[in-house]
């Protein structure tokens, strides 16, 4: 996945919460996210589904949620993390 697809795509599951609905078409990457737990508990859902990865909120750094830009490095490191994991290495 293109990192550009990737940015959109999380973007698109962002904006497509009910905890996100007023948030403007250009809103940048690097823009603060304000999450309070329950909408971290249910993007977190949202992430885990959509990428088939898994991510214990219970251990999960907040900064990796602090904007669209850093979700995206965290994401990209959890599909090469389960991409490693299935290849059995």
């Amino acid at each position: 996945m293109e990192q550009p697809d990737l940015r959109q795509e999380l973007k698109e599951i962002v904006s497509s919460s009910c905890f996100f609905s007023g948030m403007q078409e250009e809103w940048g990457s690097s823009e603060p996210l304000v999450l309070d737990s329950m909408s971290l508990i249910i993007l977190i859902d949202a992430l885990e589904e959509r990428f088939a990865i898994s991510i214990d909120y219970r251990h999960v750094d907040l900064r990796h949620f602090e904007s669209l830009e850093r979700m995206e490095h965290f994401i990209r490191a959890k599909l090469d993390e389960s991409h490693i994991v299935r290849e059995g290495r």
